[in-house]
């Protein structure tokens, strides 16, 4: 089963780490906890298991994957609709556990960094790890998928926004979207550009046209 599969991930990076057993049981469950809650939409294990997709296809151009494999296993795992800063928090939380593991303070810190840069998209050059770009696009990978996977995608913010009537939800994600098309580009990678940019902002066009109606 896909759950399983995680899991079998899960334990291999953990004991490379040198984590305890029974505390990367303890984690897993507790990551579980977190992606698997009920008001998660989008945001959830199957968003991760499409970044281990991407993140096997692409490992031989990381410079660190085990790395940017921590950094996937947690970068969403605080998301709360109503905080500003679930990716400040998620990565604070994946150094507190990571404080059971081998790794080194620098280590921990560019995974803090890579999980923080998902806050934005953004990043630094100079201050961020090497694989930020392809993390990130890893992440946004979803913006140039095929129309009906997009509006799937869409669909599932929205449920995850439930909480917030359409006149407040419509200008907040019209804002965040447009905020991506004034990018140069959306996509940093050679790879991520060529293969999904055009498809991207056409996607995001559209959802911003179905959007504008409603404003």
């Amino acid at each position: 089963s896909s759950m399983n599969l995680l899991y079998q991930r899960w334990l291999f990076l953990a004991k490379s780490a040198q984590i305890p057993d029974n505390q990367a049981t303890i984690f897993f469950q507790e990551l579980k906890q977190f992606y698997n809650s009920p008001d998660r939409f989008y945001h959830n294990l199957k968003h991760l298991t499409v970044l281990f997709h991407f993140f096997d296809r692409h490992q031989s151009t990381l410079k660190n994957p085990e790395l940017v494999e921590w950094a996937i296993w947690y970068h969403d795992i605080i998301y709360d609709v109503a905080q500003k800063d679930n990716e400040i928090q998620s990565a604070a939380l994946a150094a507190e556990r990571l404080q059971f593991s081998q790794l080194s303070n620098a280590q921990i810190d560019a995974i803090v960094l890579l999980i923080e840069a998902t806050q934005k998209h953004q990043f630094l050059a100079d201050t961020h790890p090497i694989d930020t770009p392809l993390f990130l696009d890893f992440d946004l990978s979803i913006l140039g998928t095929d129309w009906p996977t997009y509006q799937q995608y869409a669909q599932q913010i929205r449920q995850e926004y439930q909480i917030y009537p359409d006149e407040m939800y419509n200008p907040g994600r019209h804002h965040a979207l447009s905020l991506f098309l004034e990018r140069e580009r959306i996509y940093y990678t050679p790879h991520f550009y060529q293969e999904k940019e055009s498809i991207a902002r056409e996607n995001i066009h559209r959802e911003l046209k179905e959007l504008s109606k409603t404003l």
